[in-house]
């Protein structure tokens, strides 16, 4: 993994795909959990979902702000 949190409009932002990777579980998991409590994650702003092609297969992933990542990772579940 290269960069676990970028700037963008001037804020920190990081990716589902990189929390996951970061905490070792599989990211369809985390983007599971990111849909089923969707409205927690969009009291702390847009939920933008992108879509980037990995060897053919396009990766649906989740653009979080500094607050919606730290909520993720309240609702992960506690692992070395």
């Amino acid at each position: 993994m290269s960069n676990i949190v970028s700037i963008t409009d001037g804020k920190p932002v990081t990716t589902s795909m990189a929390i996951a990777e970061g905490v070792g579980n599989p990211h369809a998991s985390v983007i599971r959990l990111i849909r089923e409590h969707r409205a927690d994650f969009e009291e702390f702003g847009l939920l933008d979902f992108k879509s980037e092609s990995t060897k053919g297969r396009p990766v649906e992933y989740a653009l979080l702000n500094e607050h919606q990542a730290t909520l993720l990772m309240t609702y992960m579940r506690n692992n070395d």
